[in-house]
């Protein structure tokens, strides 16, 4: 094969790749990226106070034969996808919930966060005369206990212990002596027990008698005594005396009774509780009455239909709604 032929082939194969690669550009180039839409779900109000989120609505979508749906959580917020990002197809969505106006909404702006408002299917208070008495809610108060530990100093001790020896009495190979091995000596140990959950804090341990300065600590856990305490002291001169003195302490878990007060939007009220909070309850005044009004795990109150959502940080936002025949004043 000569060189004009050689030549004449990879011109070929050449045109051949450029082709192909043109025609695989064109065809990438119409692909789009599906694409997700993000929003959230409110409540149809005038009043942006009373747009409150709606939990477990229904937000769907159909394009060709292919259905997408998900659902919004406690805070109303939802992701649809992967949608098509084709122009050619326009996207209806819907939403739904029973307790709400279904809304169809198209087309879709599917690169903007979506808001959806719907509006509910119940009578608002006061659209519609009431025949029987309405009982006004006075004076809320939100009840809540949370965990705290206190350390209490609940006592004292004042100890003192006798070191018994005789000074200046040669060694002689006894099995007790003085660090330098020159004088017989004898170890004196106490242990004190704090009692059950007790702990000693703010140790003390000194010679008050004697001659002190031929003793050494042994052993001791004066530095962090805990439940219990114990010293050990070698003694290589005459008799000496230790006082010992501490405080004793006890540390308690207790329930602490918190207040906090609800804010109050028409026929809605809503608080927020710390994560560490229990037992939650609302005291109001119902006419002239005061009364408490635990809430317990399923949140049912006579007066008011109420619902919890859980914040990001562990935080509990509660959202009470009055019954009809109820008032906030």
């Amino acid at each position: 094969m000569n060189q004009v032929v050689r030549r004449s082939i990879l011109i070929l194969i050449l045109a051949l790749l450029a082709i192909g690669l043109g025609a695989l550009y064109r065809y990438l180039s119409t692909i789009r990226p599906s694409l997700v839409l993000t929003g959230v779900v409110l409540v149809e109000d005038p009043d942006p106070q009373k747009q409150v989120p709606i939990l477990d609505a229904e937000i769907s979508s159909s394009f060709g034969k292919r259905r997408v749906a998900t659902r919004s959580n406690t805070s109303g917020y939802f992701q649809l996808g992967p949608l098509p990002n084709r122009p050619e197809e326009a996207l209806v969505l819907t939403v739904s919930h029973p307790e709400y106006k279904t809304a169809v909404l198209s087309p879709v702006n599917l690169n903007q966060l979506f808001i959806v408002r719907l509006a509910t299917t119940r009578p608002v208070t006061g659209s519609q005369p009431y025949d029987g008495p309405v009982l006004n809610i006075t004076n809320l108060r939100i009840r809540y206990t949370v965990k705290a530990t206190s350390t209490l100093t609940i006592g004292s001790i004042v100890r003192s212990f006798e070191v018994q020896n005789r000074g200046n009495v040669p060694c002689a190979g006894a099995p007790v002596c003085s660090p330098d091995g020159k004088w017989r000596a004898s170890i004196q140990s106490v242990t004190y027990d704090a009692g059950n959950g007790n702990q000693f804090t703010n140790v003390r341990s000194s010679c008050i008698s004697g001659p002190c300065v031929f003793t050494q600590v042994e052993e001791s856990n004066i530095a962090s005594p805990g439940g219990y305490l114990h010293i050990k002291i070698r003694n290589w001169s005459d008799t000496v005396t230790f006082l010992v003195e501490s405080e004793v302490s006890r540390t308690m878990e207790s329930d602490l009774v918190r207040q906090s007060f609800p804010a109050t939007f028409g026929s809605t009220m809503q608080f927020t509780l710390p994560a560490t909070a229990e037992g939650p309850s609302i005291e109001a005044e119902l006419g002239s009455t005061n009364i408490i009004f635990p809430l317990g795990p399923s949140l049912l109150l006579s007066w008011a239909t109420c619902r919890q959502e859980l914040n990001p940080d562990r935080t509990r936002l509660f959202r009470c709604e009055l019954k009809p025949s109820f008032a906030f004043r």
